[in-house]
């Protein structure tokens, strides 16, 4: 399904996207954020980062798992065709005369 052309109200550039908009930037240019509102999300984030908080203890625990180099395990390389002539069974190679 295809939306017909129009253009954004914002910065005029020409779209076939979903409402008036082209992008997210450009419906959100007019919004005004009360300093109330902006106020509650601080005091929140705050809260959730305070020492001792579930959210404070789990976002360490998982920066140490990624900052600690004995933790990280070497990639896998992804299982390539054997060669012509080799058969896969399980995980033994089986060569045909």
């Amino acid at each position: 399904m295809s939306y017909r052309s129009k253009n954004c109200p914002v910065c005029s550039t020409e779209h076939k996207k979903r409402g008036p908009y082209c992008s997210k930037s450009c419906s959100n240019a007019g919004r005004v954020v009360k300093q109330s509102t902006k106020e509650k999300h601080s005091s929140n984030q705050l809260r959730r980062m305070e020492k001792g908080s579930e959210h404070y203890d789990k976002s360490i625990e998982s920066l140490q798992k990624i900052n600690d180099p004995e933790a990280r395990q070497e990639p896998v390389a992804p299982l390539a065709a054997p060669p012509l002539g080799v058969f896969r069974a399980g995980k033994d190679l089986w060569y045909e005369d």
